[in-house]
């Protein structure tokens, strides 16, 4: 393992102690490819401390590794090589087997990413092939009108999202700190509220209890009295949220 040149990255403070235990544990036994398998689980490791769930080989391909100041890095092998030798190896595994890595393409896995990563994009699909309930939609614009009145010209995305939230089964809603992503889901839950009085219907309350009887729609959205409202739900139910 010493030719790989990860004790040294490790000194230089660009590898993780958890990286290299993991890469040197999981290849201790390894006859073939000991080194390339080693640089390979390394590297997802590392990957997924800095937040990401995967590892793009072919960018790494050909390139120095865990490059700082004062180390040069780990030389990387040709991406045909690396895919080879992680293709050979019984560490390594295709999409659906349980190895500790996964080879999905070009993209290498910790085994337990790429199972999150599937249950989360199967549960997607389920989300969206389920039937879409009746929309009253001139209701639907003028709640849009009172919750987001229009002040300019520009698009107003948070208005827009509302929107698409009833007209789609499924929507993704992201964004920075301060973007209003609270915001959007309270008026979301208020227009779902006043689509469903319209109907006869009380909305759907998940601790089961009569939480929205009586409530009416409001005039207007108040996100922190929103997220106190749901933390209290939350403790009532032994949510740990």
């Amino acid at each position: 393992m010493s030719g790989t040149g990860m004790r040294e990255a490790l000194a230089a403070g660009s590898l993780r102690e958890l990286d290299l235990y993991f890469a040197e544990r999981l290849t201790a036994n390894l006859q073939q490819g000991r080194e390339l398998v080693a640089i390979a689980a390394a590297l997802v490791s590392h990957a997924v401390g800095e937040g990401d769930v995967c590892v793009d080989l072919a960018k790494h391909a050909e390139q120095r590794l865990f490059v700082t100041e004062g180390f040069s890095g780990v030389a990387a092998p040709p991406l045909a090589d690396w895919l080879q030798q992680l293709a050979d190896s019984p560490l390594v595994g295709g999409p659906g087997q349980s190895q500790a890595l996964i080879l999905d393409e070009q993209r290498l896995y910790l085994g337990r990413y790429w199972r999150f990563e599937a249950d989360l994009a199967d549960r997607l699909r389920q989300l969206a092939t389920v039937p879409l309930e009746a929309v009253d939609r001139v209701l639907l614009r003028g709640g849009l009108q009172r919750l987001f009145p229009d002040c300019d010209d520009e698009i107003d995305w948070q208005r827009v999202a509302a929107a698409m939230a009833l007209l789609r089964r499924l929507l993704v809603i992201s964004g920075g700190p301060g973007t209003g992503k609270t915001h959007t889901v309270a008026a979301i839950l208020a227009l779902l509220i006043e689509q469903a009085q319209a109907q006869g219907q009380r909305p759907a309350d998940r601790s089961g209890g009569p939480h929205w009887q009586g409530c009416g729609a409001p005039h207007r959205v108040d996100p922190q009295a929103a997220c106190r409202a749901e933390s209290e739900r939350g403790g009532a139910r032994g949510d740990p949220r």
